[in-house]
């Protein structure tokens, strides 16, 4: 508006000095006003008289009168925003206007004369360039990458500035993209948050930043290396990488474990079971509570052969049935020694809260020798005539005995066995007193309690042998009446017994619950030629224990140590018949003995 405002000025005073000046030339300002050619008339003289004019007006106006030029000039004021350059400038007389601007902005000054007053501003901003603007104006830009472009600077400004937010942001700062490092490898790639944004127009970062960047993922923000090697980034980084910043929340709630860790068949069994749990259920109390419960001992803690018994027993019993499992573990489970000591007197298979029942049910039926040899206390050796009894005895036995005044001698168990008829010098003989009692074989073979058999004894075969088994014992003294523990046999009337020459029976006739000993002590000097044959492998099952003897072993103990169905002489040491005891210790530190004594003539 300025410019019109200062080119109206400059029009009506230039009008007005031609008038005043073609006016007072003349002397006939009415004729002139009127006539027509008057203009170039007054123009002529006044370049004639007064000097030569700054205006040069075209024929069209020359022939003009003064009173049409004045009219047709104050009718193009009136509307001068609607007026071509090139018409003002005709009625001017002078171009000085689009001369003067178009050496000013540098515009061709043809353009500038087809222009109206009215629009010159934005001809001027339609066709002055960028580069021409910093030129003519010694402009400057400030040092980005699009105004050095070379197609931005030969834009019109009314063209280029205008659609600077239409530009990416890598117009304004400079972005070296990964394409451009595998180009050229000196170059170093911008972070992945401005190669990510480089192609993104202004207009949309100032007016939606917040939905551009929630739309993009961890992997358009970071680096993220997926390939194995030192420089690979985490799994979390890896695992987030395709995951948009809008979603992150829910991402990193769904994410599992081994998602963020790297979990293989190596790893913890806690890790392995819970690889696949989200980490929002991680924080489940009750989850993880179900989890913990289902896993083994073994899961938790390395357990091996060499690790204690209990943790062996409970390596593959869940955590949530601890508790239940731990009551249910026996004896064996538990301690690694179980054969030493008190414990020995226990079942392996025994459960720990009946260990007390079981302990006080054991020690009260275990023989006073086994006792001794777990270690429970000590035990002076007795005298032969009472070791059996003793050893042989419970605590129970000796306490009851104690209260009753007796003596070891008046708790034994003494049996002559015979066949049919005893002997007439039993009756003159010790074995004639109120302790022994006397049982005849014969009773007990209708009953099928004994059977008779035939034996090689020093090569010879002999028939009728009695053959005593666990049954023989079970109903010694009538059916269903067994056999004392500490049973000591006198045969008599020369007969022949044997114990254990079956080892393949079913059941062995071999095997026995108690202890038995056989005393021929009084034979010789009766000239009684009674033998015992003991076969080999002698099994004696009883957690008892006590005391085993055989008194008067020369000419009436014969064994059969090599199994070849020949009973010989049994010499101590040298062809003894093998006996199987249970096998206990007092201590770590003791070596095992057989919870039985056996003794071949004791003295």
């Amino acid at each position: 508006m300025k410019i019109l405002k200062f080119i109206s000025t400059l029009f009506f005073g230039i009008v007005l000095g031609v008038a005043l000046t073609v006016g007072g030339v003349a002397l006939g300002g009415y004729m002139v006003w009127t006539k027509e050619g008057s203009i170039g008339q007054v123009t002529d003289l006044a370049n004639q008289y007064v000097g030569e004019l700054p205006v040069n007006f075209g024929d069209d106006i020359k022939a003009m009168s003064l009173g049409t030029y004045v009219t047709s000039v104050i009718s193009l004021v009136t509307d001068i925003g609607n007026a071509e350059v090139s018409e003002v400038e005709n009625f001017l007389g002078t171009d000085f206007v689009s001369k003067g601007l178009s050496d000013v902005i540098g515009i061709d000054q043809a353009i500038l004369q087809t222009s109206t007053f009215g629009n010159l501003g934005s001809t001027i901003t339609n066709n002055l360039t960028v580069r021409v603007m910093q030129e003519k104006f010694d402009v400057s830009l400030a040092s980005m990458p699009v105004f050095e472009d070379p197609d931005f600077l030969d834009s019109p400004i009314a063209d280029a500035f205008p659609t600077l937010e239409q530009k990416n942001l890598d117009a304004f700062i400079d972005v070296v993209y990964d394409a451009d490092v595998l180009e050229n490898p000196e170059l170093v790639a911008s972070p992945q948050l401005l190669q990510s944004l480089g192609t993104t127009p202004l207009v949309e970062l100032s007016s939606d930043f917040g939905t551009i960047l929630n739309d993009m993922t961890v992997g358009e923000l970071v680096d993220v290396n997926v390939e194995e090697g030192p420089d690979q980034s985490s799994k979390i980084l890896i695992y987030l990488s395709d995951k948009k910043l809008a979603e992150l929340d829910i991402a990193i709630n769904t994410m599992t474990l081994s998602d963020a860790i790297d979990i293989t068949e190596e790893s913890h069994a806690v890790l392995q079971a819970i690889a696949n749990d989200s980490l929002e259920s991680l924080g489940d109390t009750e989850h993880m509570t179900e989890v913990i419960n289902g896993l083994s001992l073994g899961d938790f803690i390395e357990i091996t052969e060499d690790d204690e018994p209990i943790l062996q027993a409970l390596k593959d019993t869940s955590i949530g049935e601890l508790s239940t499992e731990v009551g249910l573990l026996t004896v064996g489970d538990i301690f690694d020694s179980a054969s030493e000591g008190v414990l020995s007197l226990v079942p392996d298979d025994t459960m720990i809260q009946d260990i007390p029942t079981v302990l006080s049910a054991a020690v009260a039926d275990t023989s006073l020798y086994t006792l001794s040899a777990v270690g429970l206390f000590d035990i002076t050796t007795p005298g032969v005539a009472t070791r059996n009894t003793v050893y042989n005895s419970t605590v129970e036995d000796v306490v009851n005995a104690y209260a009753a005044s007796m003596l070891p001698t008046q708790m034994v168990h003494w049996v002559v066995i015979y066949d049919g008829v005893l002997p007439g010098w039993v009756s003159l003989s010790p074995l004639n007193n109120p302790p022994f009692q006397y049982v005849n074989l014969q009773t007990l073979l209708p009953g099928g309690y004994i059977t008779q058999v035939s034996a090689t004894i020093d090569s010879v075969l002999t028939n009728n042998v009695w053959k005593i088994s666990q049954n023989t014992l079970d109903n010694l003294h009538g059916e269903g009446i067994e056999a004392d523990h500490a049973t000591v046999f006198f045969p008599v009337g020369d007969i022949d017994i044997i114990i254990g020459d079956d080892v393949v029976a079913d059941p062995p006739v071999n095997t026995f619950d108690r202890a038995i000993s056989f005393h021929m002590g009084y034979l010789d000097g009766a000239g009684d030629l009674s033998r015992v044959l003991v076969g080999n492998d002698i099994r004696i099952v009883t957690e008892r224990g006590g005391y085993i003897g055989f008194t008067g072993v020369t000419n009436h103990v014969y064994a059969d140590a090599d199994n070849n169905d020949d009973f010989t002489q049994l010499i101590e040491t040298t062809n003894e018949p093998e006996f199987t005891f249970k096998m206990v210790k007092k201590d770590s530190e003791s070596p095992e003995i057989p919870n039985f004594l056996l003794e071949y003539d004791p003295s």
